[in-house]
């Protein structure tokens, strides 16, 4: 995801159509994704993801609630 001044916002990741609009194969998605992986695994690498605000548990309990 970018941000308003153009920066990169740390830890928004997107994908396929949301990232390039509906245009595409699946052979362009595909090389999307591994894109956006990619820059997951530099993001963590790197330390520049944040610790999740929950543990496991509080997740399970969200995902139950919705």
């Amino acid at each position: 995801m970018i941000a308003e001044d153009g920066r990169p916002i740390t830890g928004d990741y997107v994908a396929k159509w949301i990232k390039r609009g509906a245009n595409g194969t699946i052979g362009t998605n595909k090389h999307c994704a591994h894109e956006t992986v990619a820059n997951i695994m530099e993001d963590f690498i790197s330390g520049r993801l944040r610790r999740p605000d929950g543990d496991r548990r509080s997740l399970q309990q969200l995902l139950a609630v919705r």
